[in-house]
């Protein structure tokens, strides 16, 4: 049978708008999810974000030193390298013991070419220094005098502070105030050299030692005795030094004292 040609026309029209819905219809369809169910009228998103929680590790049981799970570790202490030196408590070296011996066992020191008065803070200007010998007694111009009146010789058979067993020299000085003004007695110092190159005497604080004390009073006078450690060799060439105070100047009395 033929078909007009108008009526062709239409058929392949019809045919066409059909295969073109047909294929919009395809495009349209959403892919199916992940859990197999589309979802309708909605385009799948590009990435899928997915909750996760982090479960935390266990305990790991931890062997101590005595050998059971989770127990306390024990201090221990680490035995010293070979060739290391040990410390003391406090880390550092271990001090070793003193070699030297007592001050009192050291020679005598080599004295001064000449006797220097004591450092004295109230020190003024002196009054010129005196000397003599043994023998005589020494005057300073404002009348004050001082004199040895007598020397012995002693034993030491037990050491005081700073002084050694041994012999010794006493002087007992004698102070007499001409001046018009009172003394102050109390910071008298003596000091003695003996031998040749002179060397310093050691003070002996024997059971007979007095020092000048006190004020002495215009008119007055008075004693005190004083011993150093002298060698038997060295006697025959001393000199004793007696600083009086910060006016005077020193009175010194050089001879034989055996």
């Amino acid at each position: 049978m033929l078909v007009p040609p108008r009526a062709a026309l239409r058929l392949a029209l019809t045919a066409v708008v059909l295969g073109s819905a047909l294929a919009t219809t395809a495009c349209s369809t959403p892919a199916p999810t992940a859990s197999g169910t589309p979802s309708a009228g909605t385009a799948p998103s590009s990435t899928t974000s997915t909750a996760t929680t982090s479960a935390a590790p266990s305990p790991t049981p931890t062997a101590s030193p005595s050998g059971r799970p989770g127990a306390s570790p024990t201090a221990t202490t680490s035995a010293p390298e070979p060739g290391s030196t040990p410390s003391g408590p406090a880390g550092g070296p271990t001090a070793a013991p003193s070699a030297s011996g007592s001050a009192a066992d050291a020679p005598d020191p080599t004295a001064p070419a000449q006797p220097v008065p004591a450092d004295r803070e109230d020190a003024r200007d002196r009054l010129p220094a005196v000397e003599g010998a043994l023998a005589d007694g020494l005057r300073w111009s404002d009348g004050v005098r001082v004199a040895v009146v007598e020397v012995t010789q002693g034993e030491l058979d037990q050491p005081g502070p700073g002084s050694r067993i041994g012999p010794f020299t006493s002087f007992r000085l004698r102070v007499t105030n001409e001046s018009d003004e009172p003394l102050d007695l109390s910071r008298v110092i003596t000091s003695l050299t003996y031998g040749r190159p002179p060397l310093q005497a050691r003070p002996v604080y024997d059971e007979d030692a007095a020092d000048f004390t006190g004020r002495l009073a215009p008119g007055d006078r008075a004693s005190a005795r004083y011993s150093f450690a002298v060698p038997a060799s060295g006697r025959s060439a001393v000199a004793l030094t007696v600083d009086l105070d910060a006016r005077h100047g020193l009175a010194t009395f050089r001879g034989d004292a055996r």
